[in-house]
């Protein structure tokens, strides 16, 4: 079976100026994603980006929606760029992973992990309660 996603990657994580929380830098494939023509000329695409912190029994800490809206003059332009953006979410000392989840238009997804070694790296904590095996 073929399975069509939008292609979506982590690029970095680090402390947020908010205490508590993480900024989470990640890029989306701009051609994995549907677009559209829009009346006023050029291309859309709107896509759904949900950040969600777990702990070590996968269980919701905290989580983040919001939908974001591309547009370019030309489709040519979303050929082979990446579309690069930060959101950030708040961990606790028992968040032990987060995921990102992207889905377009379509209800095509992406997801991408972060794991507990990299949010105790980014917040300075020791993760104890994670398996960091």
């Amino acid at each position: 079976m073929t399975y069509s996603s939008v292609a979506a990657r982590i690029s970095g994580i680090k402390a947020a100026r908010t205490p508590g929380k993480i900024a989470v830098s990640f890029s989306v494939e701009d051609r994995s994603l549907q677009w559209t023509t829009r009346p006023a000329g050029g291309d859309t695409a709107r896509l759904t980006v949900l950040l969600v912190s777990l702990d070590k029994d996968r269980n919701i800490q905290s989580s983040i929606a919001s939908t974001l809206d591309i547009a370019v003059k030309n489709s040519t332009e979303v050929a082979t760029g990446q579309l690069q953006t930060v959101k950030e979410i708040g961990v606790t000392p028992k968040t032990c992973s987060v995921r990102l989840v992207v889905r377009d238009s379509s209800g095509r997804i992406g997801t991408a992990d972060i794991a507990a070694a990299d949010i105790a790296r980014s917040t300075h904590n020791a993760a104890s309660r994670c398996d960091l095996h």
